[in-house]
């Protein structure tokens, strides 16, 4: 017996297009037709944003934000993704070992992706590891530039998340032979059960 189907929640994909060095963004407002409105510039939409009529592209980094459209005005429940363009977009990370199945971030590339991932675990845009180490090698294929390389790291101790007890930073001429440039130790506060997200940057 069929007694009806809940309301699906309105969602956003992206892909990254290398060719043009763009994200291209997808709206889809679940079992309803109702139309969406959207902002790329950090801000919250309202009925005078833009209507969303297909894929779009965003070609620098932007938070993008949708609503659904009701004939009352806007929905309440916001959806937003922020997106950063960096020199390792597109490439595939090596890894030391296996994510785990739980939180797999979209897949090899999903700490690369440019997809930040936010304040809930369940977002599908968080790696984790469980009882091994992180790992990850990024072969950039030519000599660059780099200014700085940022990592997030997740608390959520009610949850069974704990930050690392370091992160390293090495490079390498060669793929083979690496030099550190700088270790950050980190502390868990058990006493803190309130989700905490830890950014570092090395610079």
């Amino acid at each position: 017996v069929t007694y009806g189907s809940e309301d699906q929640l309105l969602t956003m994909s992206s892909e990254y297009s290398a060719s043009d060095k763009s994200f291209i963004i997808t709206l889809n407002p679940g079992n309803k037709r109702q139309d969406i409105v959207y902002t790329t510039d950090g801000s919250d939409p309202t009925v005078n944003s833009t209507r969303y009529a297909g894929p779009f592209r965003i070609t620098g980094s932007a938070t993008v934000k949708a609503r659904l459209l009701r004939s009352y005005g806007v929905d309440s429940e916001l959806l937003q993704r922020s997106f950063v363009f960096h020199q390792g977009l597109g490439l595939a990370p090596r890894l030391k070992a296996l994510f785990s199945n739980t939180y797999t971030a979209g897949g090899i590339k999903g700490t690369v992706d440019g997809v930040r991932a936010t304040s809930n675990f369940k977002d599908g845009l968080w790696q984790g590891y469980q009882k091994v180490d992180l790992g990850l090698t990024l072969p950039l294929g030519e000599r660059k530039k780099i200014n700085n390389v940022t990592v997030t790291f997740m608390q959520n101790l009610a949850s069974w998340i704990f930050l690392p007890e370091w992160v390293e930073l090495s490079i390498s001429e060669n793929g083979i032979d690496f030099v550190p440039l700088k270790r950050i130790s980190f502390s868990n506060t058990p006493d803190n059960k309130e989700t905490i997200l830890r950014e570092v940057s090395f610079k």
